[in-house]
């Protein structure tokens, strides 16, 4: 079995409850007894980004990150990180431009494409693949993760804005579909 780290975000702007925080919580209760899945929750901060990726993660095989798209009714995949940050962070601290001056454009997830296609195609319509990642620190986080470890499987899940939006997917449905994610990824090598 593959060891799976899951990180979720907490509290932002109007979120004084992330929904991915909430969705994690459940997760956790579901998978307590489950050696192979682990969690850990992220501040919405570059700092806390910065220090996560310094941080060792040697026993991990894949990283699933989680993160609300605030804009969302859908779950996405997130096939693509951009070299691209712009947005001010919990702590105030405000950046604007590329992520990394000599990457590349962008990165692709390192879960196979074949695999993301199928994940998505089970959950219609509640599940699309996104070509973008966003412009904040989601997609900084992504995009960084996917530069520091390319021998790891990363994926970036936007989870839907079910707080805001009252035609988004409900809590419930996005834990039974994230769970699912989670539990191929902890057995698919």
């Amino acid at each position: 079995m593959n060891q799976v780290l899951v990180t979720y975000f907490g509290a932002f702007n109007h979120f004084h409850e992330n929904p991915a925080e909430l969705i994690a919580n459940k997760l956790q209760r579901i998978f307590q007894s489950n050696s192979c899945i682990h969690f850990k929750k992220l501040e919405v901060s570059f700092d806390s980004i910065d220090q996560f990726l310094a941080s060792r993660l040697d026993e991990y095989d894949s990283i699933i990150e989680l993160g609300v798209a605030t804009k969302s009714e859908k779950i996405r995949l997130e096939e693509f990180a951009t070299n691209f940050i712009v947005g001010t962070d919990v702590n105030g601290i405000q950046k604007n431009g590329l992520i990394d001056i000599s990457g590349s454009e962008t990165k692709r997830s390192t879960f196979n494409s074949f695999d993301l296609i199928e994940w998505s195609s089970d959950f219609l319509p509640n599940v699309i693949l996104s070509q973008s990642a966003g412009k904040y620190l989601c997609n900084h986080l992504y995009y960084k993760s996917l530069e520091r470890f390319s021998n790891k499987k990363i994926l970036f899940i936007h989870l839907a804005n079910f707080i805001d939006l009252s035609a988004a997917i409900s809590l419930d449905t996005q834990v039974e579909i994230v769970q699912s994610f989670i539990e191929k990824s902890c057995y698919n090598t």
